[in-house]
């Protein structure tokens, strides 16, 4: 299996020799994220890779496995700028079936602003035939949070 993507210093994709089942999306149309709500990562812009045919709908972002096995899932969130606080946290999180199998969390140290809040998180999950993975995001800010819609908010799974 040989799963190689590669995004240059100006955004651009450039997709070698994909094999097995994997999946690379960015750029969601997701408006925001309320305040310390759990909310999915819908409605992807930009589907790169898709090996899998119909298991990936970009409009709901749940990859629905086809093939059991052992997948790597990787998520990556990016907050636009904003004025932070103290104890301002963001958790991105991978689900599986609806429940968490992996989680990030972040928890502002410092107060700053003008700074994009950016955070990654991946897992190792056993899939059978039917089993469901998404992203999902909490931000806990006081307030209502924009998401990127570029390469640096994205999903990827592949087959290991």
């Amino acid at each position: 299996m040989a799963y190689n993507l590669n995004i240059d210093r100006f955004g651009n994709e450039q997709q070698n020799g994909v094999v097995g089942h994997a999946v690379y999306a960015h750029s969601p149309n997701v408006a925001s994220i309320p305040n310390n709500t759990q909310t999915n990562v819908t409605a992807y812009g930009t589907t790169v890779v898709n090996t899998v045919g119909g298991s990936w709908n970009a409009t709901t972002g749940v990859f629905t496995c086809t093939r059991a096995g052992n997948y790597q899932v990787y998520g990556h969130l990016e907050w636009f700028s904003g004025s932070w606080v103290i104890g301002n946290s963001f958790t991105t999180q991978l689900l599986k079936n609806g429940a968490v199998f992996a989680a990030s969390r972040d928890i502002i140290q410092a107060a700053h602003t003008s700074v994009h809040q950016s955070l990654p998180t991946s897992g190792i999950v056993t899939l059978a035939v039917g089993d469901t993975v998404r992203m999902s995001s909490i931000q806990v800010t006081g307030a209502t949070r924009a998401l990127t819609a570029s390469v640096f908010t994205s999903f990827h799974i592949h087959e290991i």
